[in-house]
């Protein structure tokens, strides 16, 4: 039987609660993930109904309306996924991200051309270091950084 997955779009800082509730609730997996300018939960159930993860993921999402975190229950995407090749097939989804014009965190699986003057991390992601793509670690560097490295390169990271 194909694995059962629902997606939906969450607030940054939300989302690692929501994850958390979801693999509480009974989730035999969760991730987040940064698109397109917007964070994503996603949850994954081994042999469960469309209807059984759906129930689950809006009386968590019900949840965090109700404790003030989320003003309302996002739109859900429920798809279904063959089984394959988890420890390789995750690499799909990580491609080159450009954080600035300044800065670019790539997976070491990747080519990438930087432009003229930008500085690349090359990353080999994992569970214990991750992409460099959850929304926390690019708004951290935003905050710090101001998106770009200029005056405030000696708090960042790299020189």
């Amino acid at each position: 039987m194909p694995w059962s997955v629902i997606e939906f779009p969450i607030p940054d800082e939300v989302g690692e609660i929501a994850a958390e509730r979801l693999r509480t609730a009974g989730a035999d997996g969760v991730a987040e993930e940064w698109r397109r300018g917007q964070s994503y939960v996603r949850g994954f159930w081994k042999d469960a109904s469309q209807a059984d993860v759906t129930a689950v993921t809006e009386h968590v999402l019900h949840m965090l309306v109700e404790a003030g975190m989320l003003p309302d229950i996002p739109a859900i995407t429920y798809m279904t996924m063959e089984d394959q090749d988890w420890l390789e097939g995750w690499k799909q989804y990580f491609s080159p991200l450009e954080i600035s014009p300044r800065l670019a965190v790539v997976p070491s699986w990747e080519s990438f051309t930087p432009k003229v003057g930008q500085a690349v991390i090359t990353l080999d992601p994992g569970m214990a270091f991750g992409t460099g793509t959850h929304g926390n670690g690019v708004k951290v560097f935003h905050q710090h950084c101001g998106g770009t490295l200029g005056q405030r390169q000696q708090s960042c990271c790299y020189q």
